[in-house]
């Protein structure tokens, strides 16, 4: 399926193979960690989100200056902005 989010398209595979018995599965982008638990707001503060011209990850500020992220989320460093200090950014 493909999803529209922040005028981007995102493509995921089908979740028909993680169902189990009585847990439901996944249906909203507010949920797209399975499993996974809502935090205290700005509770991780080295969070960074990185945004591209159709593209979003996420990295770990490790100084002042430096942004630690996975090598292919960036092909050049001008099309991207990092953002700090953010705890929703579907709600921005």
């Amino acid at each position: 399926m493909c999803l529209q989010w922040m005028n981007m398209s995102i493509n995921v595979l089908s979740l028909e193979m993680s169902r189990k018995c009585g847990k439901k599965l996944c249906t909203s982008l507010r949920q797209r960690i399975i499993g996974g638990s809502f935090v205290e707001k700005y509770s991780w503060p080295w969070h960074v989100a990185i945004l591209g011209s159709n593209n979003m990850y996420g990295g770990t500020l490790i100084d002042a200056r430096y942004v630690l992220t996975a090598a292919h989320c960036t092909t050049s460093i001008k099309d991207y902005s990092a953002i700090v200090s953010l705890h929703d950014i579907i709600e921005q």
